[in-house]
């Protein structure tokens, strides 16, 4: 009768410990998933914003001029012209 309650047991803690490795092993994929899917939604929303932000960008076109004694700055952006001397 002994050895009988020893064989249950010993099935009974490898099924214990077959299912804690079968749970632990879907937790970390599906925590894997989860940082992956946020590292992708991070990135997109980032090249969004990024495009976003260049394409609102109107860099107006900058001739600089240089003069020995002084620099020139003529801004001919949104059709203005406009000369600084710095």
């Amino acid at each position: 009768m002994l050895s009988f309650v020893v064989v249950v047991v010993v099935v009974v803690v490898v099924v214990v410990v077959v299912v804690v490795v079968v749970v632990v092993v879907v937790v970390v994929v599906v925590v894997v998933v989860v940082v992956v899917v946020v590292v992708v939604v991070v990135v997109v929303v980032v090249v969004v914003v990024v495009v976003v932000v260049l394409l609102a960008q109107h860099e107006p076109f900058e001739l600089i001029v240089v003069d020995p004694s002084r620099t020139v700055f003529i801004n001919l952006g949104n059709h203005f012209v406009q000369i600084a001397v710095r």
